[in-house]
């Protein structure tokens, strides 16, 4: 992949989107209203990184309590 921008244009957009989503007269789920920024915040930094990024959202943990938001996959292996 190739890189382009940096990961401070990435926040910026980020932060600009959170911010228009949480400014409107109606008001949705906070935690909802950041999932669509955050995965392109992570499309973002994978054309930065010059990785390939996925965002898996809501993954269960085999034999544990909890589903996390998001696994986060890093050129196809697990990374968070």
């Amino acid at each position: 992949m190739k890189k382009s921008g940096s990961i401070h244009e990435a926040l910026q957009v980020f932060a600009a989107s959170v911010m228009a989503k949480m400014t409107q007269l109606t008001a949705g789920e906070p935690e909802d209203q950041i999932r669509a920024p955050f995965e392109n915040f992570m499309a973002d930094a994978s054309k930065v990184l010059g990785a390939s990024i996925v965002c898996t959202g809501e993954t269960h943990l085999p034999d544990r309590l909890g589903c996390p938001d998001y696994a986060i996959h890093a050129d196809k292996l697990l990374a968070g």
